[in-house]
């Protein structure tokens, strides 16, 4: 059976697919390449974004409380007890998609910090099959669009905070 491998080389987490003797992959399917309005009734999603900034806390509860399998990515760095904290009920802050756990399928994320770490996380998202990319307004970049369409990956612009609504649970 086939599954997903996590290395750290030179300070960097790569993560890879492994398949099995028949060539299956290990991944848990994720959903496939679609439009804003069918991202926003996908139920499993990656916020990335900075732990201290108050729409990204938004983002994370606003998404939670519409039904939303929410994990939480801080390229920006997380402490220690902010990785560990599972004893308190919420889940844990990771540094990089990469570091998810192999058996986490991630339908969308959620690009809520400075551009800059955008275009990694593109590459991290083509790594682990995912497919859908929602952009809040100022995470944003030519870049991370270029990487998109390199990918066969579909980006949204737009608020997840004014656009998920009550009518758009599954």
């Amino acid at each position: 059976m086939g599954g997903w491998v996590s290395v750290t080389l030179k300070g960097r987490a790569l993560v890879a697919r492994v398949e099995d003797a028949e060539g299956a992959r290990g991944a848990l399917p994720q959903a496939p390449a679609c439009s804003g309005e069918e991202m926003l009734r996908q139920q499993r999603w990656a916020v990335v974004g900075r732990s201290s900034n108050n729409i990204v806390q938004r983002l994370l509860s606003h998404l939670a409380s519409h039904g939303r399998d929410v994990h939480h990515i801080d390229p920006y760095g997380v402490d220690d007890a902010a990785l560990n904290d599972a004893a308190s009920g919420v889940k844990p802050t990771w540094r990089a998609l990469s570091e998810l756990p192999p058996d986490v399928a991630i339908d969308v994320v959620n690009l809520c910090a400075n551009p800059k770490f955008g275009e990694p996380v593109i590459e991290e998202c083509k790594v682990r099959g995912i497919n859908n990319v929602f952009i809040q307004p100022g995470a944003e970049s030519a870049g991370i669009a270029n990487k998109c369409a390199t990918h066969s990956m579909s980006l949204y612009h737009g608020c997840v905070l004014v656009e998920l609504h009550d009518d758009a649970r599954m």
